[in-house]
């Protein structure tokens, strides 16, 4: 990534060219160049974070995987689905309190499979 005082210096000779364009499509065009200028230095996560985040979810997938396959079912149903309790037991033919007892356990489950998340915070163990 360039640095802030590159960018800077190049947003302000954008922003001093689009002042000095003649016609809005070229104010337009010079605009678009300037937005594109934000996004590289702006909202984008790094390659660090991005390899983070896919290296965090295969952790999590991988210890779902250890889950029994209902708890993993209703658990994922809850999550992922964003049923209720009463729609998934519905569809697992049990009570709604039996579902909620199952989540609560393969949430419990699920933490203990996954170390660095003991007592509801993440923990860094690398």
């Amino acid at each position: 990534m360039p640095c802030p005082h590159t960018l800077s210096v190049v947003a302000v000779t954008a922003q001093r060219s689009v002042a000095a364009a003649p016609d809005a499509a070229a104010r337009n065009g010079r605009l678009e160049f300037l937005d594109a200028l934000r996004g590289i230095a702006g909202d984008e996560p790094g390659v660090d974070r991005v390899y983070e985040r896919r290296t965090e979810l295969a952790r999590v997938l991988s210890a779902l995987r250890g889950l029994p396959r209902l708890d993993r079912e209703v658990l994922l149903l809850r999550i992922v689905g964003e049923l209720d309790f009463p729609d998934i037991a519905v569809l697992t033919h049990s009570s709604p309190a039996a579902v909620k007892m199952r989540i609560s356990r393969a949430r419990r489950r699920l933490v203990a499979l996954l170390p660095e998340y003991l007592h509801g915070r993440r923990t860094n163990t690398a």
